[in-house]
């Protein structure tokens, strides 16, 4: 055993018989070192490294290294499902789905800030009337009074965020009665990390992602999902990798 191992475990337990008797506080002016290297600083904050088998989600869900990823659905190439990313900040900008390369959904966020976002969905749909397809624009601005970030969890536990915010509708083709009317809005989303390893799609492999159950507030059911590091959603669903545009 080391000269360092023994000398803390001789401090440790006489500093624990001595606090068992009399109350005696051991107290350390200045931060704590191992092998050269600050494990607690001069404050008593923690700044060591995180366990090995603690995983950063915010490191899979952000997408710092690609501009785009191209999903499809297994077995049906017509059915796409495009992610649009910011390579500067690793957020989505934009998100769509397609159809024989038709876009019949898409939601776009503009004018980020800290505490606010503007969100325009587009949605496609067949109008039995006209017997053709009407193509609908909603505009809204976001503005949060919450919201916070996966932290930071252990292979098999589940981590959490959410948003607090008030939406005021500025546009909508389809119904204009809305516009300018505000709702109060809180958004939920959960994950279970159930495993991690490497992600394979045609002739590559992406070695570090994560496979997890995700559960959203605005569905019923739990969604298996994979992040990988760096390049954000990869497979969802019956979706799975298709192509990564940098």
């Amino acid at each position: 055993m080391k000269k360092f191992m023994i000398t803390a475990l001789a401090l440790v337990c006489s500093s624990a018989a001595i606090a068992a008797t009399d109350h005696a506080v051991l107290n350390v002016e200045g931060e704590i070192q191992i092998n050269g290297k600050t494990v607690i600083d001069k404050d008593g904050n923690w700044t060591g490294k995180l366990t090995s088998n603690v995983i950063n989600i915010e490191e899979y869900a952000d997408a710092i290294s690609v501009t785009r990823v191209v999903l499809k659905k297994k077995n049906d190439d017509s059915n796409e499902y495009h992610l649009v990313y910011n390579p500067s900040t690793g957020v989505a900008t934009k998100e769509e789905s397609l159809i024989n390369n038709d876009v019949f959904w898409s939601m776009e966020w503009f004018d980020r800030t800290n505490v606010s976002n503007k969100v325009k969905t587009t949605t496609k749909n067949w109008n039995e009337d006209t017997q053709s397809h009407q193509t609908c624009t909603n505009t809204v601005a976001n503005t949060f009074a919450a919201t916070t970030s996966y932290a930071p969890v252990a292979l098999g536990s589940l981590s959490a965020r959410g948003d607090v915010y008030t939406s005021e509708t500025l546009s909508n083709d389809c119904d204009a009665d809305t516009i300018g009317t505000t709702t109060q809005n809180y958004l939920s989303m959960a994950m279970i990390v159930t495993a991690q390893a490497s992600y394979t799609f045609g002739q590559e492999t992406l070695e570090d992602c994560i496979y997890v159950s995700q559960i959203n507030s605005w569905r019923d059911t739990v969604q298996p999902r994979v992040y990988c590091k760096g390049v954000g959603l990869v497979a969802f669903d019956d979706f799975e990798l298709k192509t990564i545009i940098k």
